[in-house]
């Protein structure tokens, strides 16, 4: 329904700053309903600024053209990340992973948590969490993506009843039960992300949405460890409270679930951080970090004068961004 553009900004004594520029696609401008979601994105997003969540910087419209300007992550998301590995017989270090999911844990708390500028919460929920929505940067960071469905007082558009939003494999029973939803929710649909990592498969998808659903409805969640005898029984216990069926026994929120995550990377004797997410990063993936680096180069030689030519065929000039 979009795509992503790398960018450059200029400015005066020869400032330069890369983005990335998120485009809604021709045929769905037409649509008022995206529009409005993609707008609520926006205003839900640009709000949040922490180091681990992606940074909106701004909306705007250039012609029949929708776009979000927002931070430039060199990296992949967690699910590519983790199937270039597994097409290698390879699987995440379990001290990385931990660290990776406690960083998206400390993320969705400060969404959770977030309030107006009087001090009122804004009651944001993600509701999209998942492996594709958590980015690993090169840089050794760690970012939650896409708001796209995030619900918040504020949003103008509104869910009806009876429609569901996200990917149903990692949805929370309570939302399919037709029960209000707190951040909890959230903390439901990370303890998925976990548990599929660690064991190397999904948890509740199915063959068929149908069967899909009625899994997550089901709520049945085996010990990780039942799956790959390699993970430890204190990891068991964290993965099978975030993924309780009733939000009442569950995590009270993504700050306790992180915190029972850092105790598990100490218990490992592996201790992880944003440093060393870097380092692997490099070591895993060396060819696709010197090809990332040969493309920034390459980047940092475009000049602000440059035209292009968007879906239409009819040049326009993008000030002050660049599309690459």
């Amino acid at each position: 329904m979009a795509e992503v553009f790398r960018v450059k900004a200029f400015g005066v004594e020869g400032f330069q700053k890369t983005f990335a520029l998120k485009r809604i696609l021709p045929h769905i401008s037409e649509d008022p309903e995206f529009i409005t979601m993609f707008i609520d994105e926006a205003k839900i997003a640009s709000r949040l600024h922490h180091g681990n969540i992606c940074q909106i910087y701004e909306f705007g419209r250039v012609g029949d053209f929708y776009f979000q300007l927002m931070e430039y992550i060199a990296g992949f998301d967690l699910r590519s990340l983790n199937e270039k590995l597994q097409a290698e017989n390879r699987k995440l270090p379990l001290s990385f992973l931990l660290h990776v999911i406690a960083r998206a844990c400390e993320g969705l708390d400060y969404a959770h948590r977030k309030t107006d500028s009087t001090g009122n919460p804004l009651n944001i929920i993600h509701r999209d969490v998942s492996p594709q929505n958590i980015m690993i940067g090169f840089e050794g960071t760690t970012k939650l993506i896409d708001f796209g469905i995030a619900k918040a007082k504020s949003r103008a558009s509104k869910t009806q009843a009876g429609v569901i939003k996200g990917k149903f494999a990692y949805m929370p029973p309570e939302l399919l039960r037709g029960e209000a939803i707190d951040g909890r929710a959230d903390v439901f649909s990370l303890g998925i992300v976990l548990h599929e990592l660690l064991t190397g498969q999904g948890l509740f998808d199915r063959e068929t949405d149908l069967d899909t659903l009625r899994a997550v409805m089901a709520a049945e969640v085996p010990p990780p460890s039942s799956i790959d005898p390699s993970v430890p029984d204190f990891v068991d216990k964290v993965v099978l409270k975030a993924l309780t069926a009733m939000p009442a026994d569950r995590y009270a929120n993504a700050e306790d679930f992180q915190e029972d995550l850092e105790r598990c990377v100490m218990m490992t004797g592996q201790p992880m951080s944003s440093n060393k997410v870097r380092k692997f990063m490099a070591e895993q993936f060396p060819r696709v970090l010197h090809t990332e680096r040969e493309k920034a180069q390459h980047f940092a030689t475009f000049s602000e004068t440059g035209e292009v030519a968007l879906s239409s065929g009819q040049p326009q000039q993008l000030q002050p961004c660049l599309l690459y």
